[in-house]
Formats: C-alpha cells, structure tokens, sequence
C-alpha cells in the first residue's frame, strides 16, 4: 500500500532496476537503467489488483504478484515490460510468506526529532503490524505500525498478488525494503520488548506476555527513553510495549511509563460494538479468529482515532519545532480483524486460498515444532468457506490500516517535515493464514518469524531491496546511529546504517530467533531450527532455494548432513552470544512474572458475583 499519499514519485537513475527488467516484488518493476520518471499511483478498486506503472525508457512496466502469500514473488525473475498497466507480469520467484508486521520508528537528524508507528498483532504475536520513523530537522521522528503484519506476504509492495497496500507500496518505492528481516520471538510482548531495548529475549528474561519490563530488567534503557535522555519530546499513541488485545485497549496496557513524555489510549467504535464480532468462541477475541465487516467510518475506529491523534501531534511539533520521537501503534491487523465494510468490498472472498496440511507432514518435522502448528484445536481444519471469510476479513484490516497509515504520512508531508525525517515501518512478527495447517504466530516456520522492514530517509538513495538477513533489535542502534545519538551499551543490535549509506550489503550473516526451548536461524538461502538445548528434540532445515514455503524438512536426509553440521556449529554459538549479558543492563531478574490479571470483560454485558448474566446483543 501507499504510506506516503497520493503525489507521483520521482525516482532518477533506475535505482532497483537492472538490464534484465529485474522488477521489484509484486507490485511494480523498474525497467532496464533508464531514468524513471513517473509513478502513478494505484488506486483502491474492488476485486482489482494494485499495480505501480513505472515509465522509463519509452516503455512502461508492471509487475504482478505470484502464488498466494508470494512474498518475494516477481522480485528475482523481474516483471514483464508492458504498453498498458494490466496485472501482469512478475515470475514465479521466491513465494515465501514473510512476517506480520510491526511497529514503525523515526527520528532526526542534528537537531530534529524522531517519530515511531508500531501496530499490534493478531495473537500480540502474529500479525504485527508495519513501522514507520523518520527524521526531520526542526521537527521529529514519526513511526507507525500495525499489530501481527504478514512480512513478504502482507503488502502488494512485497509481492502479494491480492493484498492491497498503496500507501506501504509507496513508502517503499522511496526507501530501503529488507526482505529477510526476522524478530527474536514470535509473541507480542517478548518480541516489543526485545525490540525496544535492543536486547535478545535470553537477556531481557521476558518470554511470555504482561511482563513489566521494570520487573525484570529495571535499569535498561528503552529506546523511547534514550530519546528523552537527549531532549526529544517521546509521545506514544496506542500500542508499543505489550497491550492484551483488544481487551485493553483504552488502557495503558503493560506500558514502560518511563519511556514517554506523554501517552494516548485511543478507544473506538470497534470496542463499544465488540459484541457484534464473529468468533470462534464466545466473547473471545484476541487469542482467537475473530472478526467483523464494521459500519461506520474509519475515524471511528480505534485505529482511525489513533491516526487522528498522529496528525495533531505532527502539526503541534511542525508548529512549536520540538525535537520529538512520536510512537504511534495500530491494533490491527491484530484480532479481531475489524474494519469498515469498504475495506471488505476491496476483496473477492472466492479467490482466497486455503492451505491444506495433513497429519502424515507431522510426521516429517520434530515434536515440538508439531506441537506448535497444532496448539489451536478450534482453529484446526476449519471449513473452506469458513476460511476464505476470515483470510479476506485480515487482508481488509491490512488494507485499513494501510489507509491510517498514509493519513498519518500525508500529514507529515504537509507539514514538510517528510524532507528531513527517516520512515522506518516494521511489525512484531509475522502470522500464518492456515499455513501449515496453522493460524496466528507462536511457530518458529518464516510465517511467524519474518517481518517487513522498511526505512526511508531523505539523503539516502532509497527505492533498493536488501535481501541479507536483519534482526528487528537492529532497529534500536540504526536510529541512534542515524541521529548521532550514543548507543547504550546494552545495545547488542547491529546498526544498518552502512546498508542505508552503501558502504556495506550487509551487517549480519543470519537472523535468530528463540521459542520456548527452540531456536531457529535464517541465512540467505538456509532456515535451521533446533529444538532442546542440544537438539535432543529435533532438528529442521529447509532450503529456501528450492522449498520457500518449508515444506521439506532436509534434516534427516544424509545427503544434507554437511550442511546441516556446519549450520548447528554457527547456531550454537549465535545462542552462547545472545545469552550473554551485556555491559550497563544493570538489574537483571530470572523469571520475572506476568501481571496479576482479572477476567476480561465485553463492554455492556452485565456481571454479578464474578459470572455474567446477561450478554449485550443490540
């Protein structure tokens, strides 16, 4: 989708381009060397793909996604030069499915400010929404990002064939898009924490949700905080640390208080209706599928209004020329996946797919990893149609959102703080769609761990596809690095900074990520997963070369037993440096505990002596 709004684009020197025609992923191409000198711009039309026409050389091009939940697909064989914008185009390249998206970040240069958008996911851990951040002189940093945000199959701009995405798309076309990004844990809390400290989950001891991060780490160093420590103005709208969702919303859920100069807690239509949500059970929304094509308007939703207080603290900042660091997260796509009915009208529910996965592939993988494809008994082998109403209900909150996040960034553009502001838009996680027979996160298959990552900013040459592995903790030095603000310490991430400048093509060799007694690493063209300390319960390794979707577990095979030793060596020692601690963290508690919590309530139901005896249905 477009982030930015609705000006054409002017991108010199065919950036992103080759000789070949290579296109971008699934949603434009840019042809041959020529200068490229107009984007139009995609517009939202039911049941219609979204296409970027990119004009350069006399001849236009469009790109066209691949398979279902192709993320990277159009991107390596390029798209097919055109005379019209048809849906055309791309060839079947790599279809990984990439993670939900995030939480975005920015913040200034000099003596600007820094802004950060960071949405929430399905589960708080699947469908992390997108990010974004900038920096602007004068001004300052912005981020936005939806909860559990598919990776490479969550935008148009990554390659989906279906997902409508402009203004993401368009954020893209001006910045750098890492297409092998990954997070540290694939469940919400862990997985804000880690990034919000610049620290592996080993080292902040938060693997579950509702942990305070004050009751296991006390003296860390947030990355709101540090901006604070430097004289930004450090604002949070909606989620950024932990929130139970939707049942918190309205709320400060599990906030770090220190970390901000000032909070807002929207709360929306889609909570006062929460009644009339479809679910899997009864008045159960956030840990289940759930969802609802909503009257109303989106500056009626939770997520419109949070988009709303965005744009009042751009103009208050463009305004009083405070160095800030704006913090805006999006609840959705997180469940339940609600957004007005026209987000709906967008999609053909009938050309949704559905994944099939039988109980004989359990058979190929290890236990554990088993365990977690299989842990949603009520989620498990759902009815075709059934699933085609829920898979088209989460692209619609993924096309919703994508409209509050342009709102947010046409503003910014407005303001003219977008001429010195550095965009970054991630997610906490990825999410799986019926994917390995699976819904939501908690799995350690690239479906849960990939995200997207997009930085923009404004003296770099944007419009490039990076496809070595990044870690989403790397988003906490990239900023201080960018803003020439001294990294804490603590800080283990690895600035990819000399990815934005050219210096470098890469900073890290693979990205890990840990669940439960797991750990699972993505390189380049490998993915290997360990279960148990030792591997005493089970190795994975899949070949993304040749089985994107990891469907062909090669650990067993002889023939990939070299591969597979030389990688277990370069894991175990990826585990020993993340479990190590790092100078200056401080205070460190060994099992910290999840908030005391009480039951969870739908608004206008009625309750006596701890039972609810009737339930709101009008």
């Amino acid at each position: 989708g477009e982030v930015t709004g609705s000006d054409s684009l002017d991108i010199g020197g065919g950036e992103g381009g080759t000789s070949e025609g290579r296109g971008g992923s699934g949603g434009m191409s840019f042809v041959g060397q020529a200068d490229i000198y107009e984007l139009s711009e995609p517009q939202y039309a039911p049941n219609q793909p979204t296409v970027y026409v990119v004009a350069g050389a006399g001849a236009t091009a469009t790109c066209g996604g691949g398979a279902d939940g192709g993320g990277l697909t159009g991107f390596d064989q390029g798209g097919e030069a055109q005379t019209n914008n048809g849906p055309s185009g791309g060839g079947a390249g790599d279809q990984e499915q990439g993670g939900q998206g995030g939480a975005v970040t920015s913040g200034t240069i000099g003596q600007t400010g820094g802004l950060f958008y960071g949405g929430d996911s399905s589960d708080d851990a699947n469908a992390g929404g997108g990010g974004s951040g900038y920096y602007g002189g004068g001004g300052g940093g912005l981020g936005v990002g939806p909860d559990e945000r598919r990776g490479g199959g969550g935008s148009s701009f990554y390659g989906h064939p279906q997902v409508k995405t402009p203004n993401i798309d368009k954020l893209g076309t001006k910045g750098f898009t890492f297409l092998n990004a990954h997070n540290q844990y694939p469940l919400c809390g862990p997985s804000r924490a880690s990034f919000m400290t610049g620290l592996y989950t080993n080292q902040t001891n938060i693997t579950q949700n509702n942990v305070l991060i004050r009751n296991a780490i006390p003296d860390v160093i947030t990355l709101g905080q540090r901006f604070r420590q430097q004289g930004y103005q450090s604002v949070r709208i909606g989620k950024i640390f932990h929130y139970d969702n939707p049942s918190a919303i309205g709320t400060s859920g599990a906030d770090d208080i220190y970390s901000w100069d000032q909070t807002i807690n929207p709360y929306g239509r889609d909570k006062l209706e929460e009644y009339k949500i479809n679910t899997l059970s009864e008045r159960r929304y956030g840990g289940t599928l759930s969802w609802l094509a909503a009257d109303g308007k989106d500056n009626e939703q939770t997520d419109g209004i949070g988009a709303s207080e965005a744009i009042k603290m751009i103009e208050n900042f463009a305004n009083n020329g405070h160095q800030f660091f704006l913090a805006v997260g999006f609840f959705r796509p997180h469940t339940p996946f609600v957004a007005p009915k026209k987000y709906f009208d967008l999609y053909d529910r009938e050309e949704m797919v559905i994944q099939k996965s039988s109980n004989d592939y359990l058979k190929t993988i290890p236990i554990p990893a088993a365990k977690t494809i299989r842990a949603k008994y009520n989620q498990l082998d759902l009815d075709v149609d059934l699933a085609k109403e829920i898979k088209e209900a989460y692209y619609s909150t993924v096309s919703f959102v994508d409209a509050q996040v342009g709102r947010v960034l046409q503003k910014l553009k407005e303001t003219g703080l977008d001429k010195n502001t550095i965009v970054v838009f991630t997610s906490d996680h990825g999410y799986h769609l019926g994917e390995h027979g699976h819904w939501q996160k908690l799995t350690l298959f690239e479906n849960a761990t990939r995200i997207p990552l997009i930085i923009y900013a404004p003296n770099m040459s944007g419009g490039q596809f990076v496809k070595s592995p990044v870690e989403l903790l790397d988003i906490y030095p990239t900023l201080m690095d960018l803003t020439e603000i001294k990294t804490p310490k603590h800080v283990v991430g690895r600035s990819l900074k000399p990815i934005l400048v050219g210096e470098k093509s890469e900073v890290r060799k693979n990205a890990l990520t840990r669940l439960n007694n797991g750990y699972s690493m993505k390189n380049n063209q490998h993915r290997i997963t360990m279960w148990g300390n030792n591997g005493e319960f089970g190795f994975e390794l899949y070949d993304h070369l040749s089985d994107s979707n990891e469907l062909i577990n090669l650990a067993n095979s002889i023939e990939f037993k070299p591969l597979l030793d030389s990688l277990t060596v370069v894991l175990y020692e990826r585990i020993k440096n993340a479990n190590k601690i790092p100078d200056e963290l401080g205070r460190r508690f060994d099992n910290p505990k999840a908030i005391n919590k009480a039951p969870n309530m739908t608004f206008g139901d009625i309750y006596e002596n701890g039972k609810r005896i009737r339930m709101k249905n009008e």
